[in-house]
């Protein structure tokens, strides 16, 4: 088989990609926009060892799933891939790939649920971005051709609604009265780069990047904007990289720097740099089962391993105590802090800016060690540190009412953070906690590597047992708690009852989680992992190192993207022997 054969064949099954799949002389072949049971002639356009791709030259015979597009520019446009099926039989796909997919790279054969389907299958998306181009001598707005930089024009975009065409034409008005030039990735010249478009219940974000350090035509552009009667913010984004990244900052030149809106039930606020769901009414669906999923397990610690600005992590705060958010960008974490104190959620939500693959494992040996010392609502001595700015100097050379002393100092303290109920602590307790810490600090833990003192501090920052004079990171690390003491077969039996009682949220990035995160839950053992992932692949690859440990319970699929072969899957795992 050589590039450039012209072949019929019958189509067998469907991709992951939603392409129709053949098979000729022991080779695969894929071909996109074709349906199964379809019989095609194709041309090969490109052959490795053992598979090849085609496009189709003609229909020899149609299947009963199949529809005339509705969009003109649908094969050509890189956007859709789905639209030429009827929407029940993408659904049957979509479900089908997610199947397949569990089954091969996961190697679990569970029942999957309908998808959800979304309430429209057009003008369905909240945000576009359009690259920029010139044609004729004119400033153009469009899509790349799939899998490529080649520009295709477009006058109206169908999963997109009227409020959209009406700012693109007003934005190309513009920029064409005033003769704008658009970026070139051969030469790195010209200047506009995207028209980026985000609409926020009634208010719209309008966002130009540009291949410049200043842009001195935002009033030009505001006042034509201003026409359209829609409340909108006008955003200019300075991008001099020569790279595919859109966007790296967003300075507001006329209305409101951040735009409040309401996502099921939660104030938030939102910028041309927040991540956003683009299907609201699935993006509704999806947090609504995730917290219909907290309420059933009766779970009062949640932890959101990849929480970005804290939506999801404020919707579940209204059905537990305590609400962990990690985050890796310093300003979606700063954000996530005003999003709490927004929604009266200060009190319960702790967000922590770092990497999950990092995070998560410490975070989740501390509550372990909380709930394996029933210390939920009386001693926190390591998780709440990130709130307030108590310590707890702690010496060997201590006697033990000294370190009673401690303890209660730290009781006492917490009236002005509100992170321990002194109320609900009895005296008794105090040789407990005492207790509990000389057993699960060794002597090792509680000296200093480098100075080799014995004084250490558990800080707000590391949430660790470290010396409480300056430390390096490494030194830091040195000091934490021993990991033997969490996962230890006899430490986790002696606390059955309570070890990982706690849920953790993942919705990592298409990428999928980082085995670091994987191999700290199966060491942390919480009770529940809730697992939201818009990759089918990356998810499968993920469970099949969960799945030693956890039990999946549901799987359902729900259709953030209709017309196109994207799927958005929530998985529930429930930890074997709970």
């Amino acid at each position: 088989m050589q590039k450039g054969d012209v072949l019929e064949v019958k189509i067998e099954r469907v991709g992951m990609d939603g392409e129709g799949i053949a098979k000729q002389d022991g080779m695969v072949i894929f071909v996109p926009f074709t349906l199964v049971g379809e019989k095609v002639k194709c041309e090969i356009t490109f052959v490795k060892k053992s598979f090849a791709t085609a496009k189709v030259i003609k229909l020899l015979q149609g299947s009963s799933f199949r529809v005339q597009p509705l969009c003109p520019h649908f094969r050509r446009c890189g956007g859709c891939d789905m639209q030429h099926i009827i929407y029940e039989k993408q659904l049957d796909i979509k479900r089908e790939n997610v199947v397949n997919c569990l089954k091969k790279y996961a190697g679990v054969q569970v029942d999957v649920n309908p998808v959800v389907p979304s309430k429209d299958v057009y003008y369905y998306r909240n945000k576009a971005q359009f690259p920029l181009f010139e044609k004729d001598g004119k400033v153009c707005l469009g899509f790349f051709k799939e899998k490529s930089h080649n520009f295709v024009q477009i006058d109206k975009c169908y999963l997109l609604g009227d409020w959209c065409d009406k700012f693109c034409e007003a934005f190309l008005k513009v920029s064409n009265q005033l003769k704008l030039t658009c970026y070139n990735e051969k030469t790195h010249s010209g200047l506009l780069r995207h028209l980026v478009l985000r609409k926020l219940n009634n208010k719209v974000s309008v966002t130009v990047v540009v291949n410049a350090k200043k842009f001195d035509y935002a009033e030009k552009f505001v006042k034509e904007l201003s026409k359209i009667g829609i409340k909108f913010s006008f955003y200019v984004s300075f991008n001099t990289k020569q790279t595919n990244l859109i966007m790296y900052n967003a300075n507001v030149f006329y209305g409101d720097k951040d735009i409040q809106t309401d996502i099921s039930g939660v104030k938030t606020f939102v910028n041309p740099m927040s991540f956003m769901q683009i299907n609201d009414y699935i993006r509704d669906a999806i947090y609504s089962k995730v917290k219909e999923l907290v309420i059933q397990s009766s779970v009062r610690i949640v932890v959101d391993a990849y929480s970005g600005v804290g939506v999801l992590t404020n919707i579940v705060a209204s059905c537990a105590d305590k609400v962990y958010g990690i985050e890796i960008v310093p300003e979606a974490t700063a954000n996530a802090n005003q999003l709490a104190k927004l929604n009266g959620n200060e009190n319960i939500i702790v967000n922590i800016c770092g990497d999950s693959a990092v995070e998560l494992p410490k975070l989740a040996q501390q509550i372990n060690l909380q709930l394996a010392h029933n210390q939920t609502s009386e001693v926190d001595l390591c998780v709440e540190k990130r709130l307030n700015k108590d310590v707890l100097h702690c010496s060997q050379s201590q006697n033990k009412n000294e370190l009673s002393s401690n303890v209660k100092n730290v009781l006492n303290n917490q009236e002005k953070t509100n992170s321990i109920n002194q109320k609900d602590v009895a005296s008794s307790d105090m040789g407990n906690c005492q207790s509990f810490i000389e057993q699960n600090y060794s002597t090792t833990e509680m000296s200093q590597s480098k100075s080799n003192q014995n004084d250490c501090v558990v800080d707000e920052e590391n949430a660790i047992v470290s010396d409480h004079k300056n430390k390096t990171t490494a030194e830091i690390s040195s000091c934490s708690l021993s990991e033997n003491n969490v996962n230890n077969k006899k430490f986790i039996q002696e606390n059955k009852d309570n070890f990982g009682n706690f849920i953790v949220i993942l919705d990592p990035p298409r990428k999928g989680c980082d085995m670091p995160v994987l191999q700290g839950l199966l060491k942390a053992q919480p009770v529940k992992i809730i697992y939201i992932s818009c990759n089918p692949a990356t998810l499968a690859r993920d469970l099949a190192t969960l799945k030693q440990n956890y039990s999946i319970s549901l799987i359902q699929p729900y259709d953030m993207f209709p017309n196109t072969s994207h799927i958005e899957t929530l998985v529930c795992l429930d930890r074997k022997d709970s």
